[in-house]
């Protein structure tokens, strides 16, 4: 298995991470402008703070922006300046 994973899937995944990322931005943006700072609860019944939830969107946003750059799907058929 040569670790590559098919266009198809790739846009699939960078497309479903890319809206779970934008739902989460608007979520905190909206909680944060309304300064309702214990944002929301989670399955626990425990508090999510906006603050918190800053900080996982801190981490993953460039996550996605980085794993989408580096498992970009490659031509199989690129022609070199030698080739031509």
């Amino acid at each position: 298995m040569s670790g590559r994973i098919s266009k198809g899937w790739y846009w699939t995944t960078v497309l479903l991470g890319a809206l779970l990322l934008i739902q989460y931005w608007i979520e905190f943006l909206s909680n944060l402008e309304s300064g309702n700072i214990a944002g929301y609860k989670n399955y626990w019944g425990a508090d999510v703070g906006v603050y918190l939830l800053l900080a996982v969107l801190l981490i993953l946003t460039p996550t996605l922006f980085y794993f989408a750059w580096k498992h970009f799907p490659k031509s199989k058929n690129k022609v070199t300046k030698d080739e031509s």
